[in-house]
This record gives C-alpha cells, sequence and structure tokens, in this order.
C-alpha cells in the first residue's frame, strides 16, 4: 500500500512539475511574440517603440527611425507648450522622458537615415549599422555615449547631430558632407577621426574647445586656419597634402606651437600623455590600466566616464588631479599606485558604487571633498602621512560607519557632514575639529574650534 501511494504521489508530482513547464513556455512564447509588438512600424519607418528592454535590436525591414520613437506620448501640460510656441523642439525633447533605459541600442542592416531626436537620451552604447546614410539635426542630440563609430556609407551629417557626452567620433567614410553646424554641441569631444570628408564649412570647429587631436581626410579644399586659433588644447592634425603647408606656416605662429601637421589618415590611442601627465583619456573599456611611467594623472581625466569599473595605477603614478574620477558611477574597484602622494579636491566625488579605497602609506594630502557622495563606503583607514582632513572630504557618505585617523590633527568644516551611521572614530587627543565636521552623524563629544 505505502509503495503505491509514493507512486501515486510521484506521479502527481510529475504532472504539477510538467504544467509548470508548460506554463513556463507559454509565457515565453507569449513574451517572444509581444517583443514584435514592441514596435510600431509603418511603411518601414519605425514611428515608436514600447517595450522595456536594456538592449534594444532594430528589427531588420526598417529603413529610417522616426523623430521621438524612443519617448512617450505628450502629456497635456507639453501639448500646451508646443501649440503656445513656449518650447522650441529641442525644448520638448528635453521634457519627454524616456520611456525605458535603453542602455544599448543595435541597429539593422536595413537602417538609412536617423530623425532629429530619434535616440533616447539614456543610450550609453549605440552600434550604427553598414548602409545607414543619413543622420538629420539633432538626430543624436540627446545620446549619453562617449564613443561613436561612423559607417563607411554615412553620406550626410546635419546641424547639432551629435551629443554633448562625445568624446570620439571615428569613421572611414567613402564621401561625407557635413552640415555648417555639424558639431556645434559636441563641446566635449576629444579625438576626431573621419575620412571621406567632402566639405569643411568655416567655423566647423568652433565650439569643440577641448578637442585634442583630428584626422580629417578627403576631397575638402581647405581648412580656414583661423578656425584652430580657438582650439588651444589641439596636439595634432592631419589633413590632406593639399593643405597641410599652410597649416604648418600657420600653427607655427600660434602661441600653442605643440600642434604637429601630417598628411594621413591616422588612428590615436586611447590616452594623450605629456610630460609623463595623462591629459587625455578617450577609451570605452571596463578596466582601464593606466601606462607605466604615468606620474600625474591631470584634472577631470576620467570624470563622468560611466563605463569603467576597475582602475589599474602604475606604481610610478604620484598625484591625482582635481575632480580626476568625479561621478564615475560604475566605479568599483581601485589599485593605487604605492607611492601615491597626492589626492585633489573632487578626486573621487560621487563614485556611488565604491565601498572601500585602500589608499597607500604614502599619502600625504587629501583634498576637499575628495570622496564625497560615496553613498556605498563603509570603513575609512586615513593613512599615517595625512595630517588633515579637509572640507566636506567624507560629506554624505550615509554608510560610512567607522574611520581611523589616529594622526591627524585637524578636521575641517564638514568633513564627516551628513554621514548618518558614522559611530566609531580613532581619533588624535590633540586633534582640532571644525565647526559641523560631524553634523548629523553618531559620533559624541567632539569638541569644535
Amino acid at each position: 500500500m505505502e509503495v503505491q501511494k509514493m507512486k501515486g504521489n510521484i506521479k502527481r508530482i510529475g504532472l504539477v512539475l510538467l504544467t509548470l513547464l508548460t506554463l513556463s513556455l507559454g509565457t515565453l512564447v507569449v513574451n517572444a511574440e509581444t517583443k514584435d509588438s514592441d514596435f510600431v512600424i509603418e511603411n518601414g519607418v519605425l514611428k515608436q517603440y514600447k517595450g522595456n528592454d536594456d538592449t534594444v535590436y532594430i528589427p531588420e525591414g526598417v529603413t529610417k527611425i522616426a523623430t521621438y520613437a524612443f519617448k512617450r506620448e505628450y502629456s497635456d501640460y507639453e501639448k500646451w507648450g508646443m501649440y503656445s510656441g513656449d518650447m522650441t523642439e529641442r525644448d520638448n525633447s528635453f521634457m519627454l522622458k524616456d520611456k525605458f533605459y535603453a542602455r544599448k541600442i543595435v541597429l539593422s542592416s536595413t537602417v538609412k537615415e536617423i530623425e532629429s531626436f530619434a535616440i533616447p537620451q539614456n543610450t550609453e552604447e549605440l552600434v550604427l549599422n553598414e548602409g545607414l546614410e543619413i543622420l538629420d539635426d539633432a538626430a543624436l542630440y540627446n545620446v549619453s555615449a562617449t564613443i561613436l563609430e561612423i559607417p563607411s556609407t554615412l553620406k550626410k551629417i546635419g546641424n547639432d547631430a551629435f551629443s554633448l557626452t562625445v568624446k570620439k567620433i571615428t569613421g572611414n567614410c567613402k564621401e561625407v558632407e557635413l552640415a555648417d553646424r555639424a558639431f556645434s554641441y559636441t563641446k566635449n569631444l576629444r579625438v576626431l577621426e573621419l575620412a571621406g570628408v567632402k566639405n569643411i564649412p568655416k567655423g566647423l570647429f568652433s565650439e569643440c574647445r577641448k578637442i585634442t587631436m583630428m584626422s580629417l581626410t578627403g576631397n575638402y579644399a581647405e581648412i580656414k586656419a583661423t578656425d584652430l586659433r580657438k582650439l588651444k588644447n589641439l596636439r595634432a592634425v592631419n589633413t590632406s597634402k593639399a593643405i597641410q603647408g599652410n597649416l604648418k606656416e600657420y600653427c607655427k605662429k600660434l602661441k600653442n606651437n605643440k600642434i604637429t601637421v601630417s598628411s594621413e589618415m591616422k588612428k590615436f590611442g586611447k590616452f594623450l600623455i605629456e610630460n609623463k601627465k595623462l591629459i587625455e583619456y578617450t577609451g570605452n573599456s571596463e578596466v582601464v590600466k593606466i601606462p607605466k611611467g604615468v606620474k600625474v594623472i591631470d584634472d577631470i581625466v576620467f570624470r563622468d566616464e560611466n563605463k569603467i569599473r576597475k582602475i589599474v595605477m602604475p606604481n610610478t603614478v604620484r598625484t591625482i588631479g582635481k575632480e580626476a574620477f568625479y561621478s564615475c558611477e560604475r566605479l568599483t574597484e581601485i589599485k593605487f599606485s604605492k607611492k601615491l602622494t597626492k589626492i585633489g579636491d573632487y578626486a573621487f566625488s560621487n563614485c556611488a558604487r565604491m565601498k572601500k579605497y585602500n589608499l597607500p602609506k604614502t599619502v600625504k594630502s587629501i583634498g576637499k571633498c575628495a570622496f564625497r557622495w560615496n553613498y556605498r563606503l563603509k570603513t575609512v583607514n586615513v593613512p599615517k602621512k595625512v595630517k588633515t582632513i579637509q572640507f566636506a572630504t567624507f560629506e554624505d557618505c550615509v554608510n560610512l560607519k567607522k574611520v581611523n585617523m589616529k594622526s591627524v590633527t585637524s578636521i575641517e568644516r564638514r568633513a564627516f557632514c551628513g554621514d548618518k551611521k558614522l559611530k566609531k572614530v580613532k581619533l588624535n587627543k590633540k586633534v582640532k575639529v571644525g565647526k559641523k565636521a560631524f553634523l548629523f552623524t553618531k559620533v559624541k563629544g567632539q569638541k569644535t574650534t
């Protein structure tokens, strides 16, 4: 009897599992079908995407991506703003919230045109297809990607085509026509490598004040030498042979005489280093290994680099500049140089995923607000050679619980303000504590001076 009962139970369990499996598979099939319905396509034009995927693959057959294809419907307020004339089309694009977080978008081989404001702001990686021919005005204006690779088939780039966040644009085009203000919004552009250039309008680079290297080859007649006057950071220009002579003569007369001029299409590396100082990074890696020999990481070199997860420094690094890693929000691990002595102001502010910094014993100075808004930071061991915790150095590190800083003799204003979980602090008996240094913490009995 017991054996029969066991067999019956096993059968029931088997039926239940089979039913669950069937339901699961059914759900998978339904989900697979709804994927197609996420796209609203009319006559080859992608009018709207209604899904919520992190990575979106544009279907084959789509030839054009329409304006606001990845945006939600207008609210009554937004419609009022549009129809009353109080907002321009560009203002509307900022007001409209992205329907989902499309971190990555991959275009199919059939897409030939991207209309204005077609790609959403949250897109950090955009794969442009071979076959794409036209980027309309402001086509990629909202994109958060820092590096863009242009397909060889591209024929036209409109005004304000690229976003404020892009740092590097590369493309080996056959022949591409540039609008007068194609790069007018790329104020953070550092490197431009573009072949097949048909024309260079006057003032094309007037807003590219941070550009360091450009390689422009093609059949264009000239680059106005005076257009280089405002490009104080420019180090290298590669152009066609026909015009490089005039540029060379002009560059010699500039106060910035570091510019080199050559006549070949050139691929620049992801690091720009001068006199052992790292002054530019244009890579796209999750793990960044700083080259050996670098002594100084300059100001804002890695600022807002949201793809980086790990930094490895060689033991040659002595100084980290101001805001060098500011707002690297995905950064979780750093291997410091064993000879590091100075960390600049705001160097690691808003590195929200960092839980711990293994600072080397050689560090002597930590700048103001250097680790501000490190929301996951839990423990801090201040190196013995550091004598002062400057203004707001660890402010609003809301999960910070323990700090060891026995060698510190001075703690400035708001140094640990807002660290609401901070309770254990090891201090020098003669330490001078500034006003509000431990405001909104659990630390008690510290007199301020």
